[in-house]
């Protein structure tokens, strides 16, 4: 698995974070938030749907929200699940400009593959699997649980899909639908249509295809 961290976005690189510092945290009038968890919210995966680019396709997942609430003891009971599952155990104080800020990640996949109706090259026939050509390009808030909440935010992920693992697809950001994009390294040998299909499975067995026409001239 060769994952590359293109960059971490955090705003609370003032502070060591092992421990906290109210006043490098301050942010104008604002003093920091305590927060038992960092995520505010986990989005379900029950549908998806495809956009072509110039380079690939854009993948949308959509579902539920599920927000840190525990007025609302159905998505109180799934919101602990999946921060338990995650190891976000925050239980500290972060920048007003990050509490106020979405914090939303998805339910984690295990599996991104890419297929396509016909041959892309002589060493890969119709039907075949494309993830040696594919990248995938997101952000993810498993890196800052790695780093134990010393840097907080999303770091930016770049992949070959065939060097992914589990770990590669944890708490991709959800703050918008956008789930990722999946750049080719290699366009296809031929000019036309290509069909493209994707299948996403999340660690709960919930498997997501679509399909989707790249064209080459």
């Amino acid at each position: 698995m060769k994952r590359i961290v293109v960059g971490v976005l955090f705003l609370a690189a003032l502070v060591g974070f092992t421990g906290c510092d109210d006043e490098k945290m301050q942010d104008g009038k604002n003093p920091p938030v305590y927060v038992e968890y960092y995520m505010d919210c986990y989005s379900e995966a029950e549908t998806m749907s495809l956009k072509a680019t110039d380079n690939g396709l854009v993948v949308y997942i959509d579902g539920e929200q599920v927000h840190v609430d525990d007025r609302l003891p159905s998505q109180w009971k799934r919101f602990k699940e999946l921060s338990e599952r995650n190891g976000d155990y925050c239980n500290r104080k972060i920048p007003f400009a990050l509490f106020m800020s979405p914090r939303s990640a998805y339910v984690n996949f295990v599996r991104l593959d890419v297929q396509c109706d016909r041959a892309w090259d002589a060493t890969h026939p119709a039907g075949s699997s494309l993830n040696d050509l594919f990248r995938a390009q997101s952000s993810s808030f498993a890196e800052m649980i790695r780093s134990e909440y010393r840097l907080l935010g999303v770091s930016e992920i770049d992949f070959l899909l065939s060097d992914a693992v589990p770990e590669d697809l944890k708490m991709l950001n959800a703050v918008s639908n956008v789930c990722c994009w999946l750049v080719y390294t290699t366009p296809p040998a031929e000019a036309g249509d290509y069909t493209l299909t994707v299948t996403m499975e999340t660690d709960e067995g919930v498997v997501l295809t679509q399909s989707a026409v790249l064209t080459f001239e």
